[in-house]
């Protein structure tokens, strides 16, 4: 997963944060020999996530779920090469429906009113993160300011050619 734009680094960070650390596995079988691997190289206490889904789902669809172009969403805003990837984040993050928005100010105008169709949730660059009304009046608006300050990013903001 490469960023297209290195500004939204760490909210993509914030809204993925649990899936960027987990693993995903085909199946239990392959995920007990990761166990097997990990305690044979000494690394106790607690595993990582684990995913389970089929390696040989195609990509989803997801265009229909989609808020109009005019807003950038975080599957617009980063390149995935891997399917199951991909597949993972829009199962588990609906990174499909996560608009990015400039400003905490813009999220909070901006969800608060009649926020984008299709619009899952809005973070920002500072790691805030607001959930609106939908189309349909459903639901309530709700804002969270991170409360973290910006970081260097841990894992988006790495390349990985130099970690190896």
């Amino acid at each position: 997963m490469k960023l297209r734009d290195r500004k939204w680094t760490f909210a993509v960070e914030e809204a993925t944060r649990r899936l960027l650390t987990s693993f995903v596995f085909h199946s239990k079988r392959d995920h007990q020999m990761f166990e097997r691997l990990m305690r044979a190289n000494g690394l106790r206490g607690a595993l990582p996530n684990a995913i389970f889904t089929k390696f040989t789902t195609p990509p989803h669809d997801v265009r229909a779920n989609e808020p109009s172009s005019e807003w950038d969403t975080i599957l617009r805003v980063v390149d995935i090469t891997d399917n199951v990837v991909r597949n993972v984040l829009i199962d588990m993050a609906s990174v499909e429906g996560t608009v990015l928005l400039n400003s905490d100010q813009d999220a909070r105008r901006i969800m608060d009113g009649l926020c984008p169709d299709k619009c899952v949730r809005a973070y920002t660059p500072t790691g805030g993160m607001a959930m609106g009304r939908n189309r349909r009046g459903e639901g309530f608006y709700r804002f969270y300011a991170c409360r973290i300050q910006p970081r260097p990013t841990i894992l988006l903001g790495q390349d990985a050619e130099v970690d190896i």
